[in-house]
């Protein structure tokens, strides 16, 4: 952000590779880390609120405010989307709707619950969606009410899967 604020521009490698291995497998850590990311990044937008204006810091603006701030508000959004379901469960659609949600959320809730059982299944996107999103807004809240979540710790393990970069590299195949 500051790189933004002070008139530099960000270069982006437009091929990148990069192989990583996913060190969060577990709900609680994956709500832990998830919380304290969005938590920073809406303080590091607070602290430099000068990068959201588009007239001097263009596309990044723009991209910020998409992509950080805009996802912020996701959950809020869902909230507002079963409040809503609710008053108009006597008009048919609604009713469809407000299923399709709730279906959605008891998928999540399978996915959690016989996640130690089967690892992996299609169940796990509804559950990493529902996760994601109550870390997301458990992180604006913990931001909104100017409190800190922690130090980050590495859960990594030692040996081959860490995450190397080998943008400008030949892509391998």
């Amino acid at each position: 952000m500051r790189v933004a604020i002070q008139g530099y521009r960000n270069v982006i490698e437009h091929r990148p590779y990069v192989v990583a291995q996913l060190t969060q497998k577990q709900i609680r850590s994956m709500l832990g880390m998830k919380k304290r990311i969005v938590s920073k990044d809406l303080r590091g937008l607070l602290a430099n609120k000068s990068v959201l204006n588009p007239l001097k810091t263009g596309h990044v603006a723009l991209a910020l405010l998409s992509h950080k701030l805009l996802r912020c508000l996701v959950p809020y959004f869902l909230e507002g989307l079963l409040v809503t379901n609710l008053f108009l469960l006597s008009r048919r659609p609604y009713r469809l709707t407000m299923v399709l949600q709730l279906t959605f959320y008891l998928f999540a809730i399978v996915a959690a619950l016989l996640r130690k059982r089967w690892g992996w299944s299609p169940f796990s996107v509804p559950l990493s969606f529902c996760v994601v999103n109550l870390a997301v807004l458990i992180g604006t809240l913990h931001c909104a009410a100017g409190r800190r979540l922690g130090r980050w710790k590495s859960v990594r393990q030692p040996g081959p899967g860490r995450l190397h970069s080998t943008a400008g590299c030949p892509r391998h195949s």
